[in-house]
């Protein structure tokens, strides 16, 4: 069950992320930057989950990811494709709160965010895990 939620809510992320860059990113980027940063979260969890990696009580906090001793603390255990996967989630969420809550930024900023978002789910489709959003 706790997977078909993750599932949920990556697939809702990745149409509200579609509809921000139907509307134009440059007008959108608090939108981006929430969404990429929850999908994100789920699909690392959705992933750990499926390889029998992390308890199905043990949740992730999307601020851990904005510190790199914080993630070394919360996530001590290894996994195939840690190292990538862990600079996408920083990267990911290193721009979070500036989109979020910050001044308008450039496009360059919010495709970043996009590349990495895309990044992460080829990512750990090729390690096994599908990610739907259609």
């Amino acid at each position: 069950m706790l997977n078909e939620n993750h599932r949920r809510i990556i697939k809702e992320g990745f149409s509200v992320i579609q509809w921000a860059v139907d509307q134009g990113i440059e007008n959108k980027q608090t939108t981006i930057g929430f969404h990429a940063s929850l999908i994100a979260v789920n699909m690392l969890e959705l992933y750990l989950h499926e390889k029998n990696i992390l308890k199905a009580d043990y949740l992730l906090k999307h601020e851990w990811f904005k510190s790199k001793n914080k993630i070394k603390e919360k996530l001590n255990f290894d996994f195939e494709g840690k190292e990538k996967i862990l600079d996408l989630l920083f990267k990911l969420e290193e721009k979070r709160n500036t989109l979020c809550y910050g001044k308008k930024q450039n496009t360059d900023v919010i495709n970043n965010t996009l590349k990495y978002l895309y990044e992460l789910k080829d990512l750990i489709e090729d390690l096994g895990v599908k990610i739907e959003f259609d």
